[in-house]
This record gives structure tokens, sequence and C-alpha cells, in this order.
């Protein structure tokens, strides 16, 4: 029973080893995606985590100061929130009355409070804390780049985003709000963007002219993969290759990139099975004509499917016309 267990146990290590060294040898194989960059037209989710204003901060109307003052009678405390008017006072009650703190630290605000009070209290001590502040305005939310750029965050100004990455546009909003903010903790998320989930499958003279399909891009995509999901590579197909789009802000230049695909599907080798990138072109290149007196070629599952779809197109496009 104990051998059987430890056999079992030994089988079952093996697999995993089995199992891990397979998928390191195809991650290895793999290239990771390069940082997203904004642009003009993306949605972007900005949470601002911590927001204390920049010191020293001036009391404004509105504001909400905790007022505790010792050394007063037992009837008529001072402990409680008092709300800066429109005029700048605070309102301590009929007895003690008001006291005008408005553009005044909390340490101004202190004494100015312990002067008034000492013409009615004997040696009063305040303690004043600021419990809301009314001119803060909420930054976290949702945002729009503009054509320019830029983010709108109101009443703290523009920031430009474009051709940042996300951690690039934390440093960049960080530092724009401190002129505003103490020490200001940002999160950001680049949550929606057209162009960022796609690849395209381009078929050069295909039937009709070149087609082109829009493809979702996963994290994990390669040749290998894009074609498996158009059901194979056209009839007639030569040249296989990537169109990779270029990069200006870090001079990188467009490429284009042979695919190997004889070597993919027959085992020799997996090197040419690269992983797809944000806006590459996987290129079929379909230059093989039929041959004289042997009629057109039969078409392959792909090409079907682009024929019969130009045809819906053409059948919409003709409906309500008479003959």
């Amino acid at each position: 029973m104990k051998n059987g267990i430890y056999m079992g146990t030994l089988t079952l290590m093996a697999m995993c080893i089995a199992t891990w060294s397979f998928a390191a040898e195809e991650n290895a194989k793999k290239s990771v995606l390069p940082p997203l960059r904004f642009a003009s037209g993306d949605m972007v989710a900005i949470e601002v985590m911590k927001m204390v204003p920049k010191q020293p901060y001036f009391l404004e109307p509105l504001d909400v100061l905790h007022v505790d003052v010792d050394a007063t009678p037992e009837e008529r405390p001072i402990k409680d929130f008092f709300i800066i008017s429109m005029e700048g006072m605070i309102d301590l009650g009929e007895f003690y009355g008001q006291v005008n703190v408005e553009m005044k630290t909390l340490k101004d605000a202190t004494a100015a409070i312990e002067s008034h009070l000492a013409t009615s209290l004997k040696n009063p001590r305040a303690k004043v804390r600021l419990a809301q502040i009314s001119g803060l305005q909420p930054i976290s939310g949702q945002y729009t780049l503009n054509a320019d750029g830029c983010v709108n965050l109101r009443v703290y100004g523009h920031v430009k985003l474009a051709d940042l990455t996300n951690m690039e546009a934390k440093d960049a909003l960080e530092k724009h709000l401190s002129a505003y903010l103490k020490d200001p903790a940002v999160a950001i998320c680049q949550f929606t963007n057209p162009a960022t989930p796609h690849y395209y499958i381009v078929t050069q003279n295909f039937p009709n002219g070149d087609a082109i399909r829009k493809m979702k891009l996963t994290d994990s995509a390669t040749v290998k993969d894009a074609i498996a999901a158009v059901g194979g590579l056209p009839e007639g197909t030569g040249q296989v290759y990537i169109a990779r789009p270029g990069n200006s802000s870090d001079n990188i230049p467009e490429q284009k990139i042979p695919v190997d695909w004889k070597a993919i599907t027959g085992g020799i080798s997996d090197v040419t099975n690269y992983m797809l990138m944000l806006n590459d072109r996987l290129v079929f290149d379909t230059k093989v004509q039929p041959e004289p007196g042997f009629g057109p070629h039969p078409l392959t599952p792909f090409q079907r499917v682009m024929l019969l779809k130009e045809l819906d197109v053409r059948k919409e496009a003709t409906k309500g016309v008479t003959p």
C-alpha cells in the first residue's frame, strides 16, 4: 500500500516537472508585448488615493473646523464642528460670539479663537482641527484624452498623457498635482482603447482585390494561432510575413519579419512562430494564378468565407434598386 502511494507520488511529481518544463520551453519562444502608450481619444480611469492640501493651507468659506476649548463652563462647552460662513466667520454660540478665520492657517485661526475667548474666559486653550475642506475638488473618475493628448482635470488644469506609458502617465500626474497637493498618490488605468486589442490579417492578390481581417489580440497570440483562427493559409500563398509598425517616439522603424510556415507546420523549427503585437499585420502574399486550360483553383474555406461576405455586402447595397 505504502509502495503504491510512494510510486503514485513520484509519478505525479514527474508529470508536474514535465508540464513545467514544457511551459517554460513554450514561454521562452514568446516575447512580451511592449508597454501601451496613451493616444488622443483614449479613456483613462484616474484615482487619487491621497489628497492632502499643500501646506500652508488657508481656510476658506464652507470649510469645516472641529474646535475643542478647555476652561469653559460645563453648561457652555465648546467642543463641536463649525462651518465657516460665506463671510469667513465661525459662530461659537450666542454667549461666545463669532470669530473671523477666513484666509488664516490653522495656527493663526487657533490664536484668533483664543484671543477672542480671552475676553470671557481665563486662559482659554483651543485645539482646532480641519475636518473637511470645501475647496478641494475631487479628481478621481473617468476621463477622455482630448485631441491635443491632454486630460482635463478641471480646476487642477490640463496634463499631457499622449505617448506616455501607464507608469510615465502616473509620474506626470503626480508631478502636476504636487503643485496643489502634498505628496499626491495616483493610480491610473487605460481601461479602453479602440486600437489596443487588435492585429490584422492581410491577404494580398485575393480574388477581387486584397482582403483584410481585424482580429482580437490576446496576450499569447502567435503566428500559428492567427493562421489557425482563419482556417489555414489561402491556396497559392507564397510569402508569409509580419509587417510590424514602428514607433517614432522610440525611434523604432517599421519592420518586415519573414515567417517560415513550412518549418513551423513541419515541426522543423518554431523560431519564426513569433508572438503577435499591437497593430501587427500578418500578410499572406497569394501571387500564384491558375494555370491556363485548367480553370480556376478550388476555393479554400477561408476564400469561400470572404467571397460570401462580399456577396452579402453587394446584396445589401442593391436592395430596393430596380433593374
